[in-house]
């Protein structure tokens, strides 16, 4: 998903009817996530495009255009083409300036070149690297090392018929112009702002998410505690008057106790005996509380 698109400032789009030709026709694109990638890659520097321009490194397009003029019926349709490798070299400002010499009636205004603007030979006259409609908007890139070096986007370009049948050729040679991708470290650094600003409002938000989760969370365990140790003083309460019950039970059991055995002591103390007394040949008994024989 696109969050926010940031075009140059001096962006002028083309208008072939008067003719106009497109200025900074480049964009910067910040996405809501990363791509996936299986290559690194970086935007190249004046530098390393030129080095690339005096070794003459192969310079790699993967686009979904049509290959001849034939197919341009299939255009706005649905593309179910499968993607063409198209290679190529490299040539500087001063060589694509010395390249379009060879009109003698000079360019039409709709095709000047932007200044600084790298080109891309494509070599139709030797049946490869031919860029047709549907291919606008890809990369071209250079890769060394595992990296890809992203040099710019297809661009116009003054070829006399842009993808002419196999069969035919109009004998001039051709060549795309690209605006260099080292003019977009403006708008990448913008990007990266942008990048780096969400970065801080995504991790504060998280950080907000985080600190509610351990509060709630705090809060919760603090609520359970504190019901845990309510019931723990009701359970020890409950305790200490089942104790205390039972102390007076045993206590009232005892007291009973004792009571009882002093009345069976004292009703002892009370009853009444007979005994018998004998003195000589006489026989008496006597009954009391305390017998004594007289």
């Amino acid at each position: 998903k696109v969050k926010k698109v940031i075009m140059s400032e001096n962006y002028l789009a083309p208008d072939y009817a008067k003719p106009i030709q497109a200025v900074d026709d480049l964009a910067v694109l910040v996405l809501s996530e990363d791509i996936p990638l299986t290559k690194k890659a970086v935007m190249a520097t004046e530098q390393q495009m030129r080095r690339f321009v005096t070794e003459k490194s192969v310079v790699e397009l993967v686009g979904y255009g049509i290959r001849t003029s034939s197919e341009n019926k299939l255009m706005g349709r649905e593309n179910n083409r499968p993607p063409t490798k198209l290679t190529s070299n490299l040539m500087s400002p001063e060589m694509v300036t010395d390249f379009y010499k060879q009109y003698p009636n000079g360019l039409p205004s709709a095709f000047k070149i932007q200044a600084g603007s790298f080109g891309i030979v494509q070599h139709r006259e030797l049946g490869k690297s031919q860029l047709c409609n549907g291919d606008s908007g890809s990369a071209f890139f250079v890769e060394e090392n595992n990296v890809r070096y992203v040099l710019g986007l297809t661009g116009q370009g003054i070829i006399n018929n842009p993808c002419p049948p196999p069969e035919t050729w109009f004998g001039s040679p051709s060549m795309s112009w690209v605006n260099p991708a080292f003019v977009l470290k403006d708008l990448i650094k913008t990007a990266e702002k942008i990048v780096e600003e969400d970065k801080k409002i995504e991790f504060a938000q998280a950080e907000a998410v985080r600190l509610a989760v351990e509060l709630k969370a705090k809060q919760e365990g603090d609520a359970k505690a504190a019901a845990d140790l309510k019931a723990k003083q009701e359970a020890d309460a409950k305790a200490a008057a089942e104790l205390k019950a039972k102390q007076e039970a045993e206590a009232k059991a005892a007291a009973e106790l004792k009571a009882k055995q002093e009345a069976e002591a004292k009703a002892a103390a009370l009853k009444k005996t007979t005994i018998t007394c004998l003195k000589g040949k006489l026989v008496k008994k006597v009954t009391a509380i305390k017998p004594v024989c007289p």
